[in-house]
């Protein structure tokens, strides 16, 4: 049962190790992809170059935005008021 849980688990790390890797190899391309038809509308008629920093996307940025998600959902639960059975009782 132990080894079988280690392969599956094994198994999961290789498929995300893929997934990262392709969605890196594909940052670029779908970048250009995407925004040089918008910055065309906004009269920019070269090419531009993106200067992509693979620490500051792939690993400082994701971690800012879980850690504010993460900050506003414990403050808004703080915040929240408990429902007592009693409460509901006169609703309307």
């Amino acid at each position: 049962m132990f080894f079988r849980i280690l392969s599956k688990d094994i198994r999961r790390k290789k498929t995300m190790n893929i997934i990262v890797l392709l969605s890196a190899a594909l940052c670029l391309p779908m970048t250009s992809l995407c925004m040089d038809p918008i910055f065309g509308m906004l009269g920019i008629s070269y090419g531009l170059e993106y200067d992509i920093r693979p620490l500051q996307v792939f690993l400082l940025l994701p971690l800012a935005s879980m850690a504010e998600t993460a900050a506003a959902a414990g403050l808004t639960s703080l915040y929240t008021l408990k429902i007592k059975a009693s409460d509901t009782s006169d609703i309307e």
